[in-house]
């Protein structure tokens, strides 16, 4: 076991204990369990296309703190105000960096609905739409030489998805796919990368 939810708060466990002293805000983060069970059978059949495993850093860390809450307080995964701690108002962002058309791009994007497990509805929803994207042959030369059917969608903001992308040997790295101009961008080279740069803005 690498991740434990306790209390809605992260505990990593295992070679994941330094992330902690990596990213100190995540111990200010709250999460909450995923809605959905993961399904062996497909995590399975999903490696196994994939030619390799799913990271158990990626799987453990959105069964336990991937889900979302649109209860009272909805925003999860968030993060507590320093000045009210039962305020449930901060919500986490990932500061991304890559190069579109030769510019260089900053932005952030929003883990507003939380994460999800490969196999739930949501990612479905995502596999269905990459697949409206990417399957035909118009927009080949935004692939750049990928199978989308190696892109495996965790995560989405209005329309715009993050993906593990397990077009090349070793760990996957993610990128950033947006339908808006429709674009493929790598952002971090791996999960672990992303939860070391969660943060939160007021």
């Amino acid at each position: 076991m690498l991740i434990e939810n306790r209390e809605n708060r992260v505990v990593f466990h295992g070679d994941a204990a330094t992330l902690i002293k990596q990213n100190p805000k995540l111990t200010e983060m709250c999460f909450i369990p995923s809605q959905e069970a993961l399904d062996p059978r497909f995590i399975s059949e999903l490696n196994s296309k994939l030619g390799q495993a799913l990271p158990s850093l990626f799987v453990e860390f959105i069964q336990q703190c991937g889900g979302f809450d649109a209860g009272y307080d909805f925003i999860f995964p968030c993060a507590h105000r320093h000045d009210d701690p039962s305020k449930l108002s901060l919500e986490l962002k990932l500061p991304m960096t890559f190069i579109d058309g030769g510019e260089v791009r900053c932005q952030s994007f929003s883990l507003f609905e939380g994460l999800y497990l490969p196999g739930g509805s949501q990612y479905q929803t995502e596999i269905s739409v990459l697949e409206m994207c990417f399957a035909a042959d118009e927009h080949q030369d935004e692939l750049q030489g990928r199978d989308w059917q190696k892109l495996v969608p965790f995560a989405s903001n209005n329309g715009d998805v993050l993906c593990l992308d397990f077009n090349q040997d070793g760990e996957p790295n993610i990128v950033y796919v947006t339908y808006d101009g429709v674009g493929i961008y790598p952002i971090l080279p791996n999960f672990e990368a992303l939860l070391l740069a969660l943060d939160y803005k007021s």
